[in-house]
């Protein structure tokens, strides 16, 4: 996981969950699969434990993931809930998905101005 670029704004606890959006998005972790420990997740960004978990709760509010006490946290297995149309990403999905791409490209356009 590549550390949160210290240039963007936005809060740590969101950067993070962005990221992990993306990274779910684009199946490095798919249904069902396991997600790093707090500790590790924290050491991979280079935040806190605390804004790690702070970023899972926003995952898990968004049915993204499941936290499971003593287990770890998960992808859901299903991103829509019953009655949902499947083929649909869930609106927070995709707003999520973009901004860390808006974020990872500005990263891109500020390296190569630097140049």
């Amino acid at each position: 996981m590549p550390e949160l670029d210290p240039d963007d704004s936005n809060p740590s606890y969101r950067r993070v969950a962005d990221e992990l959006r993306v990274l779910i998005s684009l199946g490095t972790y798919g249904p069902g699969d396991k997600l790093p420990s707090y500790e590790t997740a924290a050491k991979d960004f280079g935040v806190s434990i605390g804004t790690v978990k702070r970023a899972f709760a926003v995952l898990q509010q968004e049915n993204v993931i499941v936290i499971r006490p003593g287990l770890g946290s998960f992808v859901r297995t299903r991103q829509v809930e019953d009655g949902g149309n499947p083929d649909l990403l869930p609106l927070a999905d995709i707003q999520g998905t973009l901004s860390a791409i808006l974020h990872r490209l500005d990263a891109i356009e500020r390296a190569l101005h630097l140049r």
